[in-house]
């Protein structure tokens, strides 16, 4: 399978994702930095392995990291709900 330079955003496989790495950490240890560096490693990972990302997802730079465009930031001090996103 050829590089494609405009990916498809798989939503419910990110949501998968974001779900699954929210199930193997820790609550206490796993914050918005965190969840979007893993995200963005494991897009970039995988287009490494596949030459096509995991879920598709744009990522913006910010200063403490990349972000998932698509991924809702809860404001600080609140928990993101994921049965809600």
């Amino acid at each position: 399978m050829g590089y494609d330079p405009n990916p498809k955003v798989d939503l419910q496989k990110l949501k998968d994702v974001v779900h699954y790495i929210c199930a193997q950490c820790r609550q206490d240890e796993l914050g918005n930095v965190k969840l979007h560096k893993i995200l963005y490693f494991a897009d970039m990972l995988h287009f490494l392995g596949s030459n096509r990302p995991l879920t598709g997802v744009e990522y913006q730079k910010q200063s403490f990291g990349p972000v998932a465009r698509l991924v809702p930031l809860p404001h600080k001090g609140t928990p993101m709900r994921l049965n809600e996103w």
